[in-house]
């Protein structure tokens, strides 16, 4: 959740309030937001497992004294430059959108206008390869903890800055920090081997075979998810009873049900074999008992792979606790009045809707599409029953009932 003030949030709540926006191109420098004719919607949607993208916007904007030509006359310089488009009450604006100038369209239909297109930071990142089939890269003489892989391989190979703070303009070092320490609690270890593969398949494996979601924000940021469920933890509450569902709707994804998982370790890539290592299995006996039967996945990719029983095993056991049954799947609409403006992926909040008997239910946001001009947010979220257990503390903030609570 993007951070702001209790001033801000409970302002995001008055469905009286409409909330500023402001547009500066290059960002921080030359304020346009009295050329805005309207902001385009942005669209996110990331699972675990999915490849990670860059999200884009469009902006019109009024070209009647010809102040945006120079976006044809002087291409070179233009194409890059970073914009931002911020949200506010009050004079306090939050980030909602940074991204790198592509290309322009002008149009003189009605009145001069100028159409401006930007995609996020990591677009540039996402195409770039790691080796070649003549130059492997090597992760396999060492094990790798899989954030310590992510990082070298985005700084290395993508470009991206190492500052290890806040201050980093292209990674969310907090998150990644989090996400590292929950490898490492669940002793979760990598190698890998790229002959050329793209940066943007390596997040997508090593977010796979962590059930976590690595994926690019829509504050240019490139953002790692593995949530464990937090005893203290207020998600926000989306109710239909103050009005913040508007064409909701829910299903199940069958796509999502696995109760049975093949996890291989210890891949040779020089002798291309697992001689040195085999596979662990792991089984939902109770979902496999159900009408639906088996539903087996095979993690046996040898691009990345994990490097020991342990790693692999961990692993399966929490895939297939998590994934063992149908887990609802809802989308909504929310308007003016909530504080959807400010929720990413991978935020846990929690569902009140009457007519389908949800009473606070847990759930993961996965999809957000936002209509910046009208102040319109569409979440996709799924059921996330393991956010509403009890856990202790052992030595760790992973451990909760001892061979119960494994989800996380």
């Amino acid at each position: 959740m993007i951070s702001s003030t209790p001033a801000f949030r409970a302002a995001a709540d008055d469905p009286q309030r409409k909330p500023a926006k402001r547009f500066t191109f290059p960002e921080d420098v030359t304020n346009r937001t009295d050329k805005m004719i309207s902001i385009g919607s942005f669209r996110q949607e990331q699972f675990e497992g999915d490849p990670l993208t860059a999200p884009t916007i469009d902006i019109e904007l009024i070209n009647d004294s010809k102040e945006f030509n120079f976006l044809i006359t002087d291409k070179q310089s233009q194409i890059g430059i970073a914009a931002k488009i911020e949200i506010g009450f009050d004079g306090e604006w939050i980030n909602r959108f940074r991204g790198f100038f592509e290309r322009p369209n002008f149009t003189s239909a009605d009145r001069p206008k100028c159409g401006m297109f930007f995609s996020g930071r990591v677009q540039a990142t996402l195409e770039k390869t790691i080796g070649s089939s003549a130059s492997e890269i090597s992760y396999y003489t060492n094990a790798w903890n899989p954030a310590d892989m992510a990082w070298d391989i985005l700084t290395v190979y993508g470009n991206l800055s190492t500052i290890t703070s806040t201050a980093n303009p292209d990674i969310d070092y907090p998150s990644w920090q989090s996400f590292k320490q929950i490898c490492e609690d669940l002793r979760y270890s990598l190698r890998a081997n790229f002959k050329g593969e793209t940066v943007a398949e390596a997040m997508r494996t090593i977010g796979e075979l962590v059930d976590g979601i690595i994926y690019g924000e829509t504050d240019g940021k490139i953002y790692f998810k593995r949530e464990i469920p937090n005893q203290a933890s207020s998600p926000y509450l989306f109710s239909d009873a103050n009005a913040h569902l508007s064409q909701a709707e829910t299903y199940y994804n069958k796509d999502r049900l696995w109760n049975q998982a093949i996890v291989w370790w210890g891949y040779d890539p020089v002798a291309g074999n697992w001689i040195i290592g085999g596979s662990v299995a792991n089984n939902n006996s109770s979902s496999q008992s159900q009408q639906w039967g088996l539903h087996k996945k095979d993690f046996d990719g040898t691009l990345v792979w994990h490097e020991n029983a342990v790693s692999a095993d961990t692993f399966g056991e929490r895939y297939v606790a998590r994934y063992g049954n149908l887990l609802d799947v809802v989308r909504f609409t929310s308007k003016r009045g909530t504080q959807a403006l400010l929720h990413q992926i991978g935020d846990v909040i929690s569902l009140t809707w009457a007519q389908m008997d949800f009473s606070v239910k847990p759930l993961k946001i996965y999809g957000i599409t936002a209509n910046l001009s009208q102040d319109q947010w569409e979440i996709l979220a799924e059921d996330f029953p393991s956010a509403s257990q009890q856990f202790f503390v052992l030595d760790s903030g992973t451990n909760g009932i001892l061979d119960t609570n494994i989800f996380y």
